[in-house]
C-alpha cells in the first residue's frame, strides 16, 4: 500500500468543488455547504488517501498514469497517483461523468 503524503487539486477540480458548494448553498443553505466541505476534506484525507490506487480502475490514462474513480456522495472523484502524491483531476456529479473526456484533457493545472 502506498503512503500518500500530499494531495493536489487541478484547477478544474477546484471549480467543480466551488460549483457544488454554490448549488448546495442555494438549495440548502450555508450550514449544509459547510458540512459538504468538511465531509469532502475528511473523505479525501482520511479514506481516499489510504486506499489510493487500490480500487476504482477506469482504464483511462492521463500522461501515462491511470485515472481512478471513487464515489463520494452523489459525485465521483477522479484522481491519479504519482510517487507519494495524489492528484485530484475532477469531482463530477454522477450525471456529468465521462471518463473519455478526462483522459483527453491534456492540460490540467495542479495547485
Amino acid at each position: 500500500m502506498r503512503e500518500i503524503r500530499e494531495v493536489k487539486f487541478s484547477m478544474e477540480a477546484v471549480f467543480d468543488i466551488a460549483d457544488a458548494q454554490d448549488w448546495i448553498n442555494l438549495q440548502f443553505g450555508s450550514r449544509e455547504c459547510e458540512r459538504y466541505e468538511k465531509q469532502l476534506k475528511e473523505f479525501i484525507w482520511n479514506k481516499l488517501r489510504i486506499s489510493a490506487g487500490i480500487v476504482g480502475e477506469t482504464k483511462v490514462y492521463y500522461r501515462g498514469y491511470e485515472i481512478y474513480k471513487v464515489p463520494f456522495m452523489v459525485a465521483n472523484i477522479f484522481y491519479f497517483v504519482k510517487d507519494d502524491v495524489m492528484y485530484i483531476v475532477r469531482i463530477l456529479r454522477q450525471e456529468q461523468v465521462c471518463e473519455k473526456r478526462i483522459g483527453q484533457d491534456e492540460d490540467f493545472t495542479f495547485i
